[in-house]
């Protein structure tokens, strides 16, 4: 499972052999073995994904304010269900991870909106005539334009330590771009802004490459990753502060919102080459991702117009379609439609006769594969899980992409369809039951041939697998919940293993399951998603260990063929036979489902027409940030929620604040996190106070909701509920500047800070502004009505500052952050971007344990998560 998209536009050869792009002037299986990453390796790399989200998880940080933009900065906000999983860009997996990539760093080439390479670090490409065999050298000519965002100049040389760092003895730990790096044999540099790449065949001889015009991989700064070992950048290092030459820039502060997880900041990069090569532009200052734990909240934010641009769940989006329906003068806009990542969902069959004891062989069996593609009602599961936006699965490259796009005919076809499923278990031996005849047994002495190798049963065989699902993803529940029910129409159980992301990477790419659900994304240049069932990816990319001779023969032919006709040919015979095996069972292809807001934004465009004009388009350069026109318009308001801590069955004061730059009238509603809320109009003054019990002893996440006319905000905060003889943290802790208008650099702010204990301890609190200057410190006697301090702080510039507080009471320690959009126009009417009130209850020790398991005879220890 991947999240990185690709895409393909077919080149012409002209009469000297050379195929060019410009833009304006100027096998065996004992080889392949030795290209094999070790499922060590990948494991470790999987677990530190999962690690991210175990410390966002388990770090208390409940927080989901959504971002405000100052009136004097223009914002762009992009409401996002998933969190990004590293911000390094060698390490990260999910899509979104991939989006914020192409926002801070360049490719070679970017995707037009078409879904054609169109360049961006290279000005233009071609083949080098006089290198034999034609198509084993390319030549990329650089902008001599760009800068990387420390203002270090960029050039060739950059490009070729991009390339170095990824080949010869570092392929393996720079795992991350193997399919486009398989082939490079060297990088030359001709001059200052031209280099030359050399690629080989599997054999170590020049040969032609044919995705030479689809290098689709971060091109990144020498002076900073030369200094980090390859094997730290594929598994470890943090990246803390992205550094690229892409048209947004990261901050001091991206490291610390990265671990938040709540929120990216970026901002208009104004040396961006692509202003003066290409004359694109930027209409907007700073782009926030913001990323929310619970998916009607994101609707509720692009209905109220708290955010800009959100991606939904089919389900959520189906919800926003019929609200559409009953409010036809709504300012939003809406597009499903095939993502232009080739984005599929399967079913993964592992095909490793390695998998441990644990497992069921009997999934090697050519018909019992055959019999669960016939038992899979496509249709269902796209009408009834997808809500109908979703097409019908085939092969893993997505009808997106027609000229590559291969769909079985109807005698190839894997219909739906029980009692051919049925009828296939009974003539292949399995045709025992179990005692309930509810499953299938094989009869015993059954054998059956995979590829070169001979499988027998001596014993009858009970048809049970298990399948591993990503606890996170809630359509991959559903689907297996389906499989469970329809597979057992024709005998076949399944029982779930359902497991953290960490904890999945671990157990299919070490190859120690039957099924797994999954999904794939992939570049519009078919290289990309070949290569990820092509035997070289196995202990590497490969989620189902698949490998066959026929599939790879054709696989090597496609890389290496410059005709695209034939090429074609060469890639769709690639999904015949991953078809017809099925080892992997695509089961759809889900629509992006996008909402956007056209009273903030306009120049969106038609994306059905022009699929690269996506939000999903993340190859760097994305054509819709250069269309995007902001609307004068509404402010939204600003919304601050406090923590609150105390007994369970006791009542609380829940603490908010609510602040509109236009003054319009605001409502609220408050969302307790235990079933209950509240709503109402906002005071004049802008506080609301409203009291609740919380039953039982726990951590609750409550949400406010802001709403003004046209616009709203959202903020979170926990509720921590101790039992009897505990001791409460800090409570209704809240961090105040004197004026939402005024903040301005170099003007002395005022800051107050408030807050309660409910034991009365003394309560030392500490400030940090965000600027490297000294910290605040006070030592606070509580009181019967709480406590309060204050301080005044000016900061020296102009940018985005997260302010720290820490409260601690002794026994536990309460922290809260919160990010001041400073001007330095005095006078002007800049108001609090409230980015995160973070509230900790107690010190939280994160124990992570490692167990990375080698394939062997022996048990498996019960780590996953079982649900009922």
């Amino acid at each position: 499972m991947v999240g990185k998209p690709r895409f393909e536009s077919l080149l012409s050869v002209g009469e000297s052999g050379i195929i060019s792009y410009g833009f304006g002037e100027g096998t065996d299986t004992v080889s392949l073995g030795k290209l094999k990453t070790s499922s060590f390796i990948r494991s470790v790399r999987a677990l530190f994904a999962g690690i991210v989200v175990f410390v966002l998880v388990f770090s208390v940080v409940p927080i989901k304010p959504t971002a405000n933009a100052d009136a004097a900065i223009t914002t762009l906000r992009i409401g996002m269900i998933e969190p990004i999983d590293s911000l390094n860009p060698f390490i990260g997996v999910n899509d979104n991870a991939y989006i914020f990539y192409g926002l801070v760093y360049d490719f070679l080439m970017c995707v037009d909106e078409d879904l054609n390479p169109a360049p961006n670090l290279a000005l233009s490409w071609h083949v080098v005539p006089d290198e034999l065999p034609l198509g084993s050298v390319w030549q990329y000519n650089l902008t001599q334009n760009a800068y990387w965002h420390d203002g270090e100049p960029f050039d060739a040389d950059d490009v070729v330590f991009t390339f170095n760092y990824q080949i010869g003895l570092n392929w393996t730990d720079m795992w991350a771009y193997q399919p486009y790096t398989v082939l490079v044999d060297s990088v030359e540099r001709v001059d200052e802004y031209t280099v030359r790449v050399h690629y080989k065949d599997f054999q170590g001889n020049p040969a032609p490459a044919s995705y030479g015009a689809s290098m689709m991989l971060p091109i990144v700064p020498e002076h900073y990753w030369s200094k980090i070992l390859p094997s730290a950048a594929g598994f470890s290092h943090t990246n803390p502060k992205p550094l690229g030459t892409g048209p947004f820039i990261c901050t001091d502060q991206t490291y610390s919102e990265f671990l938040t997880g709540d929120r990216l900041i970026l901002y208009r990069n104004p040396d961006y080459h692509g202003f003066t090569d290409f004359g694109w532009d930027i209409k907007f200052e700073r782009l926030i991702l913001e990323f929310y734990l619970e998916p009607s909240a994101l609707v509720t934010d692009i209905q109220r117009g708290g955010i800009d641009i959100a991606e939904l769940s089919p389900p959520h989006y189906k919800n926003l379609v019929d609200w559409l329906a009953a409010n036809p003068t709504s300012s939003i806009g809406i597009d499903n439609s095939l993502k232009c990542t080739q984005y599929s969902k399967e079913i993964s069959i592992c095909m490793s006769d390695q998998s441990g004891a644990d497992t069921n062989l009997l999934r090697l069996d050519p018909v019992v594969r055959q019999a669960m593609a016939h038992a899979t009602n496509k249709t269902f599961i796209c009408d009834a899980i997808f809500k109908g936006y979703a097409e019908e699965g085939a092969s893993i490259i997505s009808p997106i992409s027609p000229y590559w796009y291969w769909e079985p005919s109807p005698d190839e076809e894997y219909y739906f369809s029980v009692e051919k499923a049925n009828e296939l278990l009974d003539s292949a031996g399995y045709n025992l039951w179990d005692d309930d005849h509810k499953y299938r047994k094989s009869t015993p002495g059954l054998s059956f041939q995979w590829q070169d190798k001979t499988y027998t049963f001596p014993d009858s065989k009970v048809l049970e697998f298990e399948v591993v699902v990503e606890a996170e993803l809630y359509e991959d529940l559903e689907v297996y919940n389906y499989l469970e029910e329809a597979w057992a129409e024709c005998g076949i159980k399944l029982t779930p293993r359902v497991v953290n992301s960490a904890l999945w990477g671990v157990i299919v790419y070490g190859g120690y399951f039957d099924l797994t659900i999954t999904y794939w994304s992939g570049d519009p240049d078919p290289n990309y998603l070949v290569y990820i069932q092509s035997t070289y990816s196995l202990n590497g990319w490969s989620e189902n260990w698949y490998s066959s001779p026929l599939y790879d023969e054709n696989y090597t032919n496609s890389l290496l063929e410059q005709d695209p006709v034939q090429r074609q040919e060469y890639i769709r015979n690639c999904q015949y036979w991953d078809y017809i095996d099925a080892a992997f069972i695509v089961y759809c292809y889900p629509h992006g489902c996008h909402a956007w807001r056209n009273d903030h934004y306009t120049g969106w465009g038609d994306w059905k027409a022009h699929p690269g004009r996506s939000l999903a388009n993340f190859w760097s350069a994305n054509p819709l940030f250069f269309d995007l026109e902001p609307v004068v318009g509404n402010a939204p308001p600003i919304a601050l929620l406090d923590n609150v801590a105390g007994p369970a069955n006791q009542s609380l004061t829940i603490t908010a604040y609510a602040f509109d730059p236009d003054e319009d009238e605001m409502t609220y509603r408050l969302v307790f996190g235990d079933g209950a809320n509240v709503s109402g109009t906002v005071p004049s003054d802008g506080e609301i106070s409203v009291p609740h019990s919380f039953v039982n002893a726990t951590t609750y996440s409550m949400e406010l909701m802001v709403y003004d006319e046209n616009s709203a905000d959202a903020a979170s905060a926990p509720a921590t509920i101790i039992g009897p003889g505990g001791n409460a943290p800090v409570s209704n802790l809240r961090l105040m500047p004197d004026s939402f208008e005024k903040l301005s650099a170099g003007r002395d702010i005022g800051f107050t800070i408030t807050g309660k204990d409910i034991e009365d301890d003394t309560v030392d609190v500490r400030l940090d502004f965000g600027d490297s200057t000294a910290s605040f410190s006070d030592t606070i006697w509580d009181t019967e009505v709480g406590f309060e301090t204050a301080t005044d702080h000016a900061f020296d510039t102009d940018s985005d500052y997260t302010l720290v507080l820490t409260a601690s009471d002794g026994h536990n320690t309460t922290v809260m952050t919160l990010v001041l959009a400073i001007t330095e126009e005095e006078g002007g009417t800049p108001w609090m971007l409230i980015l995160g009130i973070v509230a900790v209850a107690a010190v939280v020790v994160v124990v992570a344990v490692f167990l990375i398991r080698r394939k062997g005879a022996g048990g498996r220890e019960e780590e996953e998560i079982r649900l009922p």
